[in-house]
């Protein structure tokens, strides 16, 4: 989860925030994407690629590694626990078009892929071949993404660049914007990752 600004926050308010934000030296930014958020979970016992809604007939995770191609090449990666945040998207489509695919039944949802299939974005490391990354800064996490990709080696997999957050920030947005960019994802530095909570 991550915060948002407040509906009490004017224009001019929300700008001077950011503003503080990027002469702070203390923020990273990445490109807001639209897709369907995704755990992959791989250990000796089990593994599982999980999506955030909690299914109301068994009460866990619900879990989409059997209606995609690429995760064979992510579970084969890793010898010891791993867990990889990311996104399954589809390139010039939005939320929506990615979880019709991901609810039909796993061979409806292969066939679906039949012209297009469904990538996955990293962007963010909790747990690296056993080496638990929790209470560990967000600028750390992030630099395991480049080997975990190069790991799992597979065209459908990359990950999310990040920039530093400068005085250039407003700039970079309107570049964004000019080429149909949706916006961008500002994340603290050494903020560590609190399941449920939201982040700064």
């Amino acid at each position: 989860k991550y915060f948002a600004p407040a509906a009490s926050m004017n224009a001019e308010m929300r700008r001077l925030k950011l503003e503080s934000m990027a002469s702070s030296g203390q923020y990273l930014y990445g490109l807001k994407t639209d897709g369907n958020w995704s755990r992959a979970i791989i250990t000796p016992e089990r593994s599982a690629l999980q999506t955030r809604g909690i299914s109301k007939k068994t009460g866990t995770y619900g879990e989409i590694q059997t209606k995609v191609f690429f995760w064979d090449s992510i579970v084969n990666a890793f010898k010891d626990t791993t867990v990889i945040l990311g996104e399954v998207f589809l390139p010039g489509k939005i939320d929506r078009d990615i979880g019709s695919i991901l609810r039909c039944l796993d061979d409806k949802a292969l066939a679906r892929q039949k012209t297009e299939k469904l990538r996955w974005r990293i962007f963010d490391v909790l747990c690296y071949e056993g080496e638990d990354l929790m209470n560990t800064g967000f600028e750390k996490r992030i630099s395991y993404i480049p080997t975990v990709v190069q790991k799992i080696n597979n065209p459908l997999v990359e990950g999310v660049s990040y920039y530093e957050m400068t005085d250039t920030f407003f700039e970079e947005m309107e570049d964004i914007f000019s080429k149909g960019g949706e916006g961008a994802v500002c994340y603290k530095k050494d903020s560590i990752y609190i399941p449920g909570k939201r982040g700064p």
